[in-house]
C-alpha cells in the first residue's frame, strides 16, 4: 500500500483526485488544503509520497519541499502543475523533487508516475534530455580551470594512479582523492574516464583547443 498526501487548495482538483485515486486499491490517499499543516501532520504520520500543487510548493523558494525532505529524507515529492512542466525541469535536475506531472495528464499517467517513483524510478518527457544537454553545455561556457585542476586533468589523461599524483603534488593520497572529488563535481562527472572525455569534448585543456 502506497500512502499519499495530496497538498492542494483548489477544491475541484482536490475532489477529482479523491474520486480517481481512491478507486486504486494499492493507493491510500489523504488530502491537505493548507501547506502550513503538512509538517504537523508528518509528526503523526509519514507518507510514502507527497503530491503537491506546484504553486504551493514553490512559495518562498520551495520552502515546503525543503522542509519535507529535511524531516523525511526518503520522502518522495511529486509536483502537480497546470503550468508547462518544462518550467520545473531544473528541480528534477537538481534532485529537489522526484517527479513533475501536468494536471492535464491522464489518471493512468499519474498512477504510473506514482508507482514508478516509489520504486525509485522516474518518468520524464523526451525533451528533458534536451534540457540536460543544454544545461551541461552551458556549465562549461565560462568554466575556468585553475592550474592545479589542469595539471590534475593532464595526469588523468596520462593514466597516472593516485599514488603517483600524490608524489608529484607532494601531498597524501587522501588529499589527491579530495582533489579528484572536487574536480569531478566541477565537471559534473563521477569517474576518471568521464573527466577525460569531458576535457576532450569541451576542449578544457590547451592541447585540445586545435583538435
Amino acid at each position: 500500500m502506497i500512502s499519499i498526501l495530496v497538498v492542494e487548495d483548489h477544491p475541484i482538483v482536490l475532489k477529482g483526485l479523491k474520486i480517481l485515486l481512491r478507486e486504486i486499491e494499492d493507493l491510500q490517499l489523504e488530502t491537505e488544503k493548507n501547506p502550513h499543516n503538512v509538517l504537523c501532520r508528518m509528526k503523526d504520520k509519514r507518507f510514502d509520497l507527497y503530491l503537491i500543487d506546484a504553486s504551493m510548493a514553490t512559495t518562498n523558494d520551495l520552502e515546503l519541499v525543503t522542509k519535507i525532505k529535511v524531516n523525511q529524507p526518503q520522502a518522495i515529492v511529486i509536483l502537480y502543475t497546470s503550468d508547462n512542466i518544462r518550467s520545473y525541469y531544473s528541480l528534477l535536475f537538481e534532485r529537489k523533487v522526484n517527479g513533475i506531472v501536468s494536471k492535464t495528464a491522464s489518471i493512468e499517467q499519474l498512477i504510473s508516475i506514482i508507482r514508478l517513483s516509489v520504486q525509485g524510478k522516474i518518468v520524464i518527457p523526451v525533451d528533458f534530455l534536451d534540457y540536460i544537454k543544454d544545461k551541461m553545455n552551458n556549465r562549461f561556457t565560462n568554466l575556468k580551470l585553475t592550474e592545479k585542476e589542469k595539471q590534475l586533468l593532464q595526469m588523468l589523461i596520462k593514466g597516472y594512479p593516485n599514488k603517483k599524483i600524490a608524489a608529484i603534488f607532494n601531498v597524501s593520497v587522501r588529499t589527491v582523492e579530495r582533489y579528484l572529488s572536487q574536480l569531478f563535481s566541477l565537471l559534473g562527472v563521477s569517474t576518471r574516464l568521464e573527466a577525460v572525455e569531458v576535457a576532450k569534448e569541451k576542449q578544457l585543456l590547451d592541447e585540445f583547443k586545435d583538435i
